[in-house]
């Protein structure tokens, strides 16, 4: 993986904000609080927003622009960058979460950012508005200054880093779960805001994104990291669920039970074949056969073992 000359930039800019800490009580009604030294942050740090959205835009596909004569045009890293960036992206929605133990912060809105909401328009983001002010007229417009502005800055590089790093993460099975992921992912001001899509997904559903839950894709929207099988672990338990299914299905084929059911009622042939497989063979073969034969034990070895993984939210298909 290439170096990140970005992160280190944010590390001491991480650092230097958490210096503030020892001197400012960061809380609800501290994030007016100002400074020469704040606002001189907060232009550093959106110097970086800068120079990381505009090489995140070339490396995505980002095209050259022209003004309306047809000369070419330099980059804006809003209306140009981070436009491009969330079209394909989305990364308005979403969240970072601010962690660091040394932050007070009670209201759900402090603690709980969306830096990049409008940020793709001109002034549209407030951190954004508050560096052009500042860096532009300063002596009138230092009260922009001021740790809520730093902080949304701050969560916006976080999270353009995390974009640009770009890791996937082991996560391990359900049978050897792989604690060592932090979503933190090296912050220590912030967390990624993250989605579970192996909770509540429909195996046996089809290799598609229709397995996951409406639920779990509405939270994945906010999300910055999804956890997820990998494509071969996810590929193996359709797979297996399928075998033993269609095993169970030859088994009721089979069954005399079924089979005299059927003869006695002939009109419940459709609900039959639309029935849950796992409930059909309970009432027809019954439980002595679904524990001596492990109805389901190749899936159930196969679910435990799935391999899972953490990737960075990119408005891709998950499963497929």
């Amino acid at each position: 993986m290439e170096f990140n000359n970005y992160w280190p930039v944010y590390k001491n800019l991480e650092e230097e904000t958490l210096e503030l800490t020892k001197y400012i009580q960061f809380t609800d009604d501290q994030l007016s609080v100002y400074s020469m030294h704040i606002a001189d942050l907060l232009v550093r740090c959106a110097m970086e927003i800068e120079a990381l959205s505009k090489e995140l835009y070339w490396a995505n596909g980002g095209l050259k622009v022209y003004d309306n004569m047809g000369v070419e045009r330099q980059l804006y890293f809003d209306t140009d960058c981070l436009e491009h960036l969330n079209k394909i992206w989305h990364l308005s929605e979403r969240q970072v979460l601010v962690s660091s133990a040394r932050f007070n912060f009670e209201k759900d809105e402090n603690r709980i950012l969306r830096p990049m909401h409008k940020a793709h328009k001109r002034g549209g983001a407030k951190w954004n508005k508050a560096y052009q002010a500042v860096k532009h007229d300063r002596k009138n417009c230092l009260k922009d200054g001021n740790i809520k502005n730093l902080l949304s800055a701050m969560a916006a590089l976080y999270m353009l880093n995390i974009y640009y790093i770009d890791e996937i993460f082991d996560y391990g099975t359900i049978s050897n779960v792989n604690r060592m992921f932090d979503n933190r992912l090296g912050s220590d001001l912030f967390a990624a805001s993250i989605t579970d899509a192996t909770v509540n997904v429909g195996i046996g559903m089809g290799l598609t994104d229709s397995a996951i839950s409406d639920e779990t894709k509405e939270k994945i929207k906010s999300s910055i990291c999804i956890i997820k099988y990998t494509a071969n672990a996810w590929k193996t338990i359709n797979d297996t669920l399928d075998k033993d299914n269609e095993r169970l299905i030859k088994a009721l084929m089979e069954s005399k039970s079924l089979s005299d059911y059927l003869t006695q009622h002939p009109d419940r042939i459709s609900e039959i074949k639309s029935g849950n497989i796992f409930s059909l063979v309970s009432r027809f073969l019954g439980q002595d056969y679904m524990r001596q034969h492990n109805s389901l034990y190749n899936f159930g070895m196969a679910f435990n073992n799935a391999q899972r993984e953490v990737i960075i939210n990119k408005n891709q298909i998950i499963y497929g």
